[in-house]
């Protein structure tokens, strides 16, 4: 008794086919023009009507963000208050929010309404503290490009010049962060295609932000690109692996302390900040040695 067996075949997207398909209803015989001119109308507005959807999606996609960057970046996706009494156990209160999985980060807020003055003018404002520990915990991450460049002094030391950039997504909007460093690596050569290493250097860092709205004691408003600057100490390590003599793929983990001692809006530069900031990278890629391990 034969058995027939039957197979599923997958067509590739845009295969000969479906381009033939396409055409015999696109183009029709010379006495049935009409038909094709129906055909192309109906192509033409479909296409029109999903170039349509998608440019529609495309900017309420993006109002959103930006509606969501503005409204999150004074208030927190989550408000918790008292109704009849004062929160008095606000600590145990904000730590058992933390321990929730998912949040990222629950913090203690005291605001209230008060009157700011000065020799031109009166105006109410709303005063909202928080405490500086928590703004310190604050952990926020994004990915990156990163490059190297360095000179072998010895089989084990090298001098490398290190820089990466990152864009940051945050409650409070998108911000790019770039880090610049100079300094040594140390190789534990050894008779395998693994190589860790360790790094030590001195850092450069900036952080900007676009489109940061700030006002005066007048109450003027002026919008533009908000940069922090300053440097640190950098020092991680990774591992190595020598796919050939002269080319390894690896990771590396770097660690950066130190203050960003500048802060630059537009043409105003205010110097001699004492901003405490530590930043982490984990960067993975290619090398290439030219003369080889």
């Amino acid at each position: 008794m034969d058995e027939t067996m039957t197979e599923t075949v997958q067509t590739a997207p845009f295969a000969p086919f479906e381009w033939m398909l396409s055409a015999r209803y696109l183009r029709a015989r010379r006495k049935e023009g009409f038909i094709s001119v129906i055909a192309g109308f109906s192509f033409l507005g479909i296409m029109l009507g999903v170039a349509t959807l998608i440019i529609v999606m495309a900017v309420m996609n993006g109002f959103r963000k930006e509606l969501l960057d503005k409204i999150l970046g004074l208030n927190g996706h989550i408000l918790v208050q008292p109704l009849e009494s004062p929160l008095t156990d606000w600590k145990d209160v904000a730590e058992r929010i933390s321990q929730v999985q998912g949040i990222r980060l629950a913090a203690p807020v005291v605001d209230g309404q008060a009157l700011a003055s000065s020799p031109w003018n009166a105006s109410g404002v709303l005063v909202r503290g928080i405490r500086s520990d928590d703004l310190n915990s604050r952990t926020e991450s994004g990915p990156g490009v990163a490059g190297m460049i360095g000179w072998g002094i010895t089989k084990n030391i090298a001098i490398a010049l290190d820089a990466s950039g990152a864009q940051i997504s945050s409650v409070d909007g998108n911000y790019n962060l770039g880090h610049a460093d100079i300094g040594a690596r140390w190789h534990f050569v050894n008779r395998t295609a693994f190589v860790p290493f360790v790094d030590v250097g001195y850092a450069g860092r900036a952080l900007m932000k676009r489109d940061v709205t700030l006002t005066d004691n007048l109450g003027n408003t002026s919008t533009g690109t908000l940069t922090y600057m300053g440097t640190g100490l950098s020092y991680g390590g990774g591992l190595e692996y020598f796919i050939t003599p002269g080319i390894a793929f690896g990771g590396a983990f770097k660690w950066t302390t130190g203050r960003f001692s500048q802060v630059r809006f537009e043409n105003l530069t205010v110097e001699d900040l004492q901003l405490d900031a530590s930043s982490a990278r984990l960067n993975m890629g290619f090398t290439w040695y030219p003369m080889g391990r």
